[in-house]
């Protein structure tokens, strides 16, 4: 008797230890190394081990959930915070203390971070909780219960949850569905071949009551477990075969819904500031030393995929697909999709600072080194859809990281096919840039839209670079649709890389391909078998992407050299050489003319007529008319100039953050004289509301980036915003009559004092949308 209990204690383990096998392998492609493997077998092990003890020694409810959470504490430290364990298995109070808060706070990160995890962190204490708990009520179930059929729920509960915590591409989830169902119906058969021996040979070892209640529930008894095994396995049959309908490729699991603890839009945006990086006092600043990168290959800083006419930005979640959203990188990237080179990158931060992590390529993984490792470790951020990278809590000097990466090698943009992607601008391609694109790719040259690309990019490279220093020609920053459209304008074409790739977005974006504008380093510097970058080596470029899938740099800026004369803004003006006149005729002597140059001068003029006395009345008249309209309009100039003065200061201000304040009290000054009712002391975005369009929402979002970013504002970034603030200002005026611009010029309403200001009439004439500037 105790050899046959062993051997069906045997095989009730090892039939136990099966269906977790199953239940397990959902969660495999969410972590998928050696250590999920090790806590597994720490987690089923235990479980099924308190579960027979339990059953063995009829304890308590209280007795095994005591033991289950001490068997939870000894083990989960090596097997779910393995980084914590000292020699790899004994728990230490910091593993403990991951351990315990993983409890409650490890579901949501293991959701928001991008598959395969890993051992990164507590996360892997979700799957071990589940499957120890699972194990120890599965056991119970099996040992402690008239119907053992119940231990395969546990395992089916284990396998739903590996489903839903899952990745969203997991074409295993097939294969793993079945075996789920083969498992939960081996248990079942192998329970009731168990009950069918055991009434067999219970008369014989003198059970004579069993054997009587169970002849007398006779067939009814027998349709009861035959209805419960089937309920059992269909369930499991329907849980595992709706996993299998699902689609292989993504699909909607609980990490598809999480939203990250990183938001791009409350960064500005890395191309705004790209002038900054050419002042005097920081172009020749050492920012970066990197190891192992391929001569001719850039850093990437940040890829930026939204233009709205005023600035480009990273898109947030708003876009297509979780790929736009940014999310934990904890182990490593998938990136098998790719197809290029892999290289190995040390890099060294010297000078530079900021969000935005240097790589190149497709990241697949990235180690810090350094005194803050751990803590960027757990900081580290990637937008799968634009491969940009960033720490949340920002690079100091000092820092370091290896990077593995796939380069993807470059092809002739003339043999590109545009691909399917939706990145790209949404603003309008001003003409100017048209009548550019028809010259260099003219519409009846039968052009491939990859020659077209290519002939886009070779024209605008014909142009001219001046990052407007002291030494160079003029060039205004930033790269608004207006900048855009004055270099593609003016002759020669003059600018920088901040206008040259949002010029070739645009010409992309019009030509069919999904584009963005990628901020990074290029050139360089060879030093001692690395490559240093400077501040000055900051540059911008665009990447396309091809029908295959993959993104392609091309560098639309042109090469430094001498910048010519600035042609006439009318071509039809040209300018004529002096004339020069013929010689007098020699017939006449010198001496023969008379010399009176003196005569009469002695001799009285002819009286001229008294015209003072004709023309004094009416400029009398005149003076009096002028002094009148002077005194009529004394009160309108003095209300001008008083607003000029202001404007003025606010523009002038002695700190770079109140000339941005400024920039934004002009802005709602001037619709307060159009008739807007702006609420006093309302959010600048709730103001930008109130007075109407997009254009005061852009300028809005612009200035509260700039004075409550995590960088101190520039004089580059406040002369944006001020112009920014001119052009909306001037917008405001569209579509009013003369009266109604001139009400608003000389209007009070503003010098009254807040109070005044929120009792603005609303009779007045309305201003115009004032973003309909921004979507003409």
């Amino acid at each position: 008797m105790m050899r046959r209990d062993a051997v069906s204690i045997v095989f009730s383990a090892i039939g136990l230890a099966v269906l977790h096998l199953a239940g397990s392998l959902p969660w495999w492609s969410t972590y998928e190394t050696g250590r999920f493997a090790l806590a597994g077998v720490l987690a089923v092990g235990a479980g099924i081990v308190i579960g027979f003890l339990g059953a063995r020694g009829s304890w308590s409810f209280r007795r095994l959930v005591l033991v289950t959470v001490g068997a939870f504490l000894v083990l989960g430290v090596p097997a779910a915070v393995p980084s914590k364990a000292a020699f790899g298995f004994l728990p230490t109070p910091a593993g403990l203390v991951d351990l315990v808060v993983g409890v409650a706070a490890s579901w949501r990160r293991l959701v928001s971070v991008p598959d395969p995890v890993g051992s990164f962190e507590a996360l892997l204490v979700p799957y071990f909780l589940l499957a120890l708990v699972s194990a120890v009520v599965a056991t119970g179930l099996a040992l402690r219960t008239s119907r053992p059929g119940t231990a395969v729920l546990p395992p089916l509960v284990l396998f739903v949850a590996g489903i839903a915590f899952g990745s969203e591409r997991d074409d295993a989830v097939v294969l793993a569905a079945f075996l789920a169902v083969a498992a939960g119906a081996s248990w079942l058969a192998g329970v009731e071949a168990t009950r069918r021996r055991r009434l067999r040979i219970e008369p014989v070892l003198g059970a004579p009551e069993e054997s009587a209640r169970a002849a007398r529930s006779g067939a009814a008894g027998r349709v009861r477990r035959l209805v419960g095994a089937v309920a059992m396995v269909a369930a499991a049959a329907l849980v595992a075969g709706g996993a299998a309908a699902l689609p292989t490729g993504n699909r909607s699991v609980i990490r598809s819904v999480v939203q990250p603890p990183f938001d791009p839009t409350s960064e500005s945006s890395p191309l705004a500031a790209y002038r900054a990086s050419f002042a005097e006092d920081v172009r020749d600043e050492p920012v970066l030393e990197v190891s192992g990168l391929p001569e001719g290959v850039p850093l990437r800083l940040a890829a930026l995929d939204r233009y709205d006419g005023v600035v480009y930005t990273i898109g947030g979640d708003s876009g297509a697909g979780g790929g736009r959203r940014f999310v934990r990188v904890p182990y490593r990237l998938d990136q098998s999709d790719s197809a290029g080179d892999q290289v190995a990158l040390d890099v060294r931060v010297l000078d530079y600072s900021g969000t935005w992590l240097p790589s190149a390529g497709d990241l697949e993984r990235v180690e810090f080194t350094g005194s803050r490792a751990d803590e960027l470790a757990s900081e580290v951020f990637v937008q799968a859809a634009t491969g940009t990278v960033a720490v949340g809590s920002g690079l100091q000097p000092g820092d370091g990281y290896r990077l593995d990466a796939v380069l993807v090698p470059p092809r002739d943009p003339a043999t590109l096919v545009p691909g399917d992607s939706t990145s790209g601008p949404t603003a309008e391609v001003p003409s100017s840039l048209r009548r550019l694109l028809l010259d260099w790719a003219p519409a009846g040259a039968a052009l491939s839209q990859g020659e077209q690309l290519a002939a886009a990019i070779d024209g605008l490279r014909t142009g001219y670079l001046s990052h407007g220093g002291d030494d160079e020609e003029p060039s205004r920053s930033g790269h608004a649709i207006d900048r855009i459209d004055e270099l593609a304008s003016v002759v020669p074409m003059l600018g920088d890389a901040e206008q040259y790739a949002v010029a070739a977005a645009l010409l992309a974006h019009e030509i069919g391909f999904p584009v963005r504008v990628v901020v990074g380093y290029r050139g360089g510097v060879a030093a001692g078998g690395a490559t240093l970058f400077h501040e000055r080596d900051r540059s911008a470029w665009i990447e396309v992407q091809d029908v295959s899938g993959d993104w392609f740099a091309l560098d639309p800026v042109p090469e430094e050299r001498p910048v010519p004369p600035r042609e006439p803004d009318d071509p039809m003006i040209i300018a004529h050489p002096d004339s020069v006149l013929p010689p007098p005729d020699p017939g006449t002597p010198v001496e023969e003319v008379d010399d009176d140059t003196d005569a009469g001068t002695d001799q009285p003029r002819p009286d001229s007529p008294d015209w003072f006395a004709l023309v004094g009345p009416i400029l009398l008249a005149v003076l009096l008319v002028l002094l009148a309209a002077a005194l009529a309009a004394a009160p309108f100039a003095a209300v001008v100039l008083a607003k000029e003065r202001r404007r003025r200061l606010r523009r002038t201000a002695g700190d770079t953050p109140s000339r941005i304040e400024g920039a934004w009290d002009e802005t709602v000054d001037a619709a307060l004289d159009y008739g807007a009712r702006v609420t006093p002391g309302a959010t600048r975005a709730e103001q930008a509301e109130e007075i109407g369009g997009i254009a005061p929402m852009v300028l809005a979002a612009v200035v509260d980036r700039q004075l409550f970013g995590p960088e101190a504002p520039t004089d580059a970034a406040a002369l944006e915003v001020w112009d920014l603030a001119d052009r909306l200002r001037e917008r405001m005026g569209n579509g009013l009559s003369r009266r109604e611009r001139f009400a608003a010029t000389v209007s009070l309403v503003t010098f009254g004092g807040e109070s005044q200001r929120a009792e603005s009439p609303s009779s007045t004439a309305e201003p115009a949308d004032a973003g309909a500037g921004a979507r003409d």
